[in-house]
């Protein structure tokens, strides 16, 4: 509950690492107070808790530069809230956005832009397209892993990953549209 992770945050400041994924009744408060509490947080999972905002995450971003890791998959948020993730937690080297059917091609560019050492990626099921992925390629080279299941990509996104990111190691395309 909200109530376990405040207490948590209150007496185990230099927390780095903490999942806390399918929860229906944790709320973004619980989540800020941790982050405010826990400055060397680095590893995130909050997947499918529903009750985060952006709001939520845009504070996570000011409170915790250090992330390298942030698990928000399946959670109802939008490119403002990635756009903050970027450019708050530049060392930010896993991402997982699955599901997160409002993120488009702006976060894909921003990440692009303030992240360059980014070594995973899933993208699954937003509406990110060509333009955000070849972005990716250009400014992304440490990119080992990436998912972009049902995105609206073409052999282009493919072909300058291909050639952008040597290092890719796993690359899912399952029901991709073009």
């Amino acid at each position: 509950t909200d109530r376990s992770i405040i207490r948590l945050s209150a007496n185990c400041p230099k927390l780095q690492s903490f999942y806390i994924p399918h929860q229906r009744d944790i709320t973004g408060d619980s989540i800020i107070r941790l982050a405010e509490r826990c400055p060397n947080l680095q590893d995130l999972n909050l997947c499918s808790n529903h009750k985060i905002t952006d709001t939520d995450i845009i504070k996570l971003s000011e409170k915790c530069p250090t992330l390298k890791s942030l698990n928000i998959s399946g959670i109802d948020i939008t490119d403002i809230a990635i756009i903050n993730i970027a450019q708050g937690c530049p060392n930010l080297k896993h991402l997982s956005v699955f599901l997160c059917s409002h993120i488009t091609d702006e976060s894909a560019i921003s990440l692009a832009e303030n992240c360059p050492d980014l070594q995973s990626l899933n993208i699954g099921h937003t509406k990110i397209t060509d333009v955000g992925i070849i972005k990716l390629a250009a400014k992304c080279p440490n990119l080992q892993s990436i998912t972009l299941e049902d995105c609206d990509i073409t052999d282009t996104s493919v072909v300058r990953l291909a050639e952008g990111c040597p290092d890719l190691v796993k690359l899912q395309l399952g029901f991709c549209r073009n």
